[in-house]
């Protein structure tokens, strides 16, 4: 899979997720009073797949920008030096 998945995962997830709310007349309440057992299962899997869709961007987007982020040099300063040696440029007191 490739992060064109992931974020169409991530898209379809969140609507079979927010399904139920946006029409819950398509979702009765069952006779014991409890929630339907239909929209119980499209909140499951919405969450399924965007947890899937999620680690897919996350491998393939997020964590290989973490590690370039992490590798990259960083400047070492030789010495210590006070902010008014640098503006007389350089020359040490």
């Amino acid at each position: 899979m490739d992060p064109r998945n992931g974020f169409g995962f991530l898209t379809i997830g969140f609507w079979i997720w927010l399904l139920p709310a946006l029409a819950p007349e398509w979702f009765p309440v069952s006779v014991n009073g409890g929630i339907n057992a239909r929209a119980l299962w499209l909140e499951g899997m919405g969450v399924t797949q965007m947890l899937l869709g999620g680690a897919v961007v996350l491998r393939h987007i997020v964590a290989p920008s973490l590690v370039r982020w992490a590798s990259a040099r960083k400047p070492v300063e030789t010495a210590p030096t006070f902010a008014l040696t640098k503006m007389r440029g350089g020359a040490r007191l």
